[in-house]
């Protein structure tokens, strides 16, 4: 077997990936960042702190206008280290092995250890991603396999970028870690991110675009989407759908036409010109962006003739570059600026960029393809927040995510507190409100949402019994800030008054009662069991599906499917949102600039009826080299078969 070869030109745009989306996804986070040191700041009694998280955040605020950029230069440093390893301290995973650990600072110590403890965090919660991600590395970079700790995409790579950016402006190692520290969240979700687009990257490039993303899991076989697990006790599965019979490909079809031919190189360019044809007067496309694609006709003529590879190679460079331009020019959409430049601009770059030479590069080509599909990715993305469809399952994912994380934080607290079945129904009732309004204001771990917990925290506490004097000393100091903090919190979720005050008039006739009869309140404490069937219905009724459902049907935002409707006709259409809580899918068809919503059940039959399928892309060149293939083989007397293929 021939050793793999390595793609220089797709690992640089693998680089570019990665930094490019963990530093517009860091930056994105930049005040809620900021809002952990100020959180922080407000609750912490000790003084001690109160320099190095105001020096935190000062580091922060002066380092915000120029995260991203900075950020972004800092990992392509650190890949390009890895990927070129040597005595470069980029391209070690660690800064110094554990036996030296008595040659070094106390604050390069400490450093590492925070560095090493997010590190584990990261790895832990991204492991299939960056097991996917691993393994396509390992073919671009031409090995066999490719061992974590040597992996250009590892998880410590990204945080000593962090790191090294704060440390650019940070007065000292406290201040530093502070402001490290306060990333924690973020990172988790700009890793996520950038090893998504990665992996996308890899796969819409051909490179095992079928991987299964867990542990040991086998390649995924053709005509097989999902994988199952034997339950004991469960029905039998049902047999997976067999294998669609494999369609005529373009290649010998094209073949056969070159074969037929008195002057194969005048195929060659009608084929050219028949497909720059039929793709310039496609509605689907702006004006521009049509105009930039017939730009690139007679390049694209003059390399067909010599690498005839575009009309039979899915994979070509000269396609992803065709399908990208219209990804990114598709008609109707409302155009954003990313980047700073409308996406008309962007394509009118790449065009001018490409024919200053007069022929086109193929490096260069898909350069400018892999540049652009990203470009696409990010208008996507804003195009997302605009569509009203996505803001309403949104708006609902919300409204279900935040009942359950209240409804189990509270059953969490309750469980905990020696109060009466009597005061947890009490509090369940009054206080799920005030968390629900919380999360949706601020998001779980947010400021509101932090608050409405200590205020719970103080509310079950004077509901339980307390017999010592110093309990009871505690409870009389405690009481009035409980019941003031209630009444607010009660206000901003927007209760209305009569509630508020019946509400609180409860709240002072269970005090009073556990304040007077602390012994006999104590042998009526129970836990949610007192609760009745509320919480389980809150909880339950938010649950639609696990994130395993989501992973076994290889799932992801920007994925492409090709779907077949009723009457034979086909369409591609990009998955922008998917929704764990609720089990939806909204799909953009960006051809007629519409959306559309599939459970993941209606989904999963399509797939198992053979009338969606996962596909690499808008398919705007396929569509066009298959079209003019076929109107020539016609006019030839040449039967040109079934020609639709992936």
């Amino acid at each position: 077997m021939a050793p793999p070869t390595a793609d220089p030109d797709l690992l640089r745009a693998v680089r570019d990936c990665l930094a490019g989306q963990f530093a517009l996804a860091i930056d994105g986070e930049q005040k809620a960042i900021r809002e952990v040191l100020e959180q922080q700041l407000a609750q912490s009694a000790n003084r001690d702190k109160w320099a190095r998280l105001h020096a935190a955040l000062d580091t922060l605020r002066a380092l915000g206008p120029h995260v991203r950029v900075k950020l972004d230069a800092a990992v392509r440093k650190r890949i390009d280290a890895r990927l070129s390893p040597g005595q470069d301290e980029f391209s070690k995973t660690a800064r110094f092995a554990a036996s030296a650990l008595s040659l070094v600072s106390e604050d390069e110590v400490q450093e590492e250890i925070a560095v090493g403890n997010t590190t584990r965090r990261l790895r832990e919660a991204t492991g299939d991603q960056f097991y996917a991600l691993n393994s396509r590395l390992a073919v671009v970079m031409g090995v066999t396999s490719l061992e974590d700790e040597r992996s250009p995409a590892h998880p410590r790579l990204f945080a000593r970028a962090v790191i090294d950016v704060i440390a650019e402006l940070a007065p000292d190692t406290p201040a530093r870690l502070a402001a490290f520290a306060a990333h924690d969240p973020a990172l988790l979700q700009a890793l996520s991110a950038a090893y998504r687009d990665a992996n996308a990257l890899l796969a819409s490039r051909g490179v095992l675009p079928g991987f299964h993303r867990s542990y040991g899991a086998p390649q995924q076989v053709p005509g097989v989407h999902a994988v199952a697990h034997e339950v004991p006790g469960a029905a039998p599965p049902k047999p997976a759908a067999p294998a669609p019979k494999p369609a005529a490909t373009a290649a010998p079809l094209f073949e056969r036409l070159v074969a037929n031919a008195a002057a194969p190189e005048a195929v060659v360019r009608d084929l050219v010109a028949a497909i720059f044809g039929r793709i310039v007067s496609d509605p689907h496309l702006t004006a521009e962006a049509r105009s930039q694609i017939a730009r690139l006709q007679a390049a694209v003529g003059h390399a067909a003739a010599t690498d005839r590879r575009f009309f039979t190679d899915p994979g070509h460079p000269v396609r992803g570059l065709i399908d990208a331009m219209a990804e990114l020019g598709a008609a109707g959409a409302s155009h954003h600026h990313v980047d700073g430049k409308l996406p008309e601009e962007w394509i009118a770059e790449e065009v001018n960029a490409l024919l200053l030479d007069e022929r086109l590069e193929m490096a260069a080509v898909a350069a400018a393809r892999d540049s652009l599909a990203l470009l696409a990715q990010r208008h996507h993305d804003v195009l997302a927040e605009d569509d009203a469809l996505v803001r309403t399952v949104r708006r609902e994912e919300e409204q279900r995510a935040a009942v359950q994380d209240s409804a189990l934080e509270i059953a969490h607290r309750i469980a905990s507190a020696e109060i009466t079945a009597e005061a947890g129904a009490f509090v369940y009732e009054t206080w799920r409100p005030v968390l629900v309004h919380a999360h949706r204001a601020g998001g779980h771990g947010g400021a509101d949402w932090n608050a409405a917990l200590a205020t719970l925290d103080d509310l079950l506490w004077t509901l339980a019994p307390r017999t010592s004097l110093e309990e009871r000393g505690r409870l009389a100091a405690l009481l009035p800030s409980v019941r003031d903090h209630a009444a607010q919190g009660l206000f901003r979720a927007g209760v209305p008054a009569g509630q508020i005050e019946a509400r609180l008039a409860e709240l002072d006739r269970l005090l009073a009662q556990v304040r007077r009869e602390p012994a006999a309140m104590a042998a009526l404490v129970t836990t949610t069991a007192g609760l009745g069937s509320r919480i389980a219905d809150d909880v339950t009724a938010t649950l639609h599906m696990s994130a395993a459902e989501v992973q076994d049907e290889e799932l992801a935002r920007g994925s492409w499917f090709e779907f077949t409707e009723e009457d034979g006709s086909h369409l591609r259409a990009r998955l922008n949102w998917l929704s764990p809580v609720q089990g939806a899918c909204v799909f953009k068809e960006t051809a007629r600039n519409r959306s559309f919503a599939l459970s993941m059940a209606d989904l999963r039959a399509r797939r198992d009826a053979g009338r969606a399928r996962p596909v690499d892309g808008p398919g705007v060149a396929l569509a066009g080299i298959e079209a003019a293939l076929a109107e020539m083989a016609r006019e030839r007397g040449i039967d040109p078969g079934a020609m639709h293929a992936s």
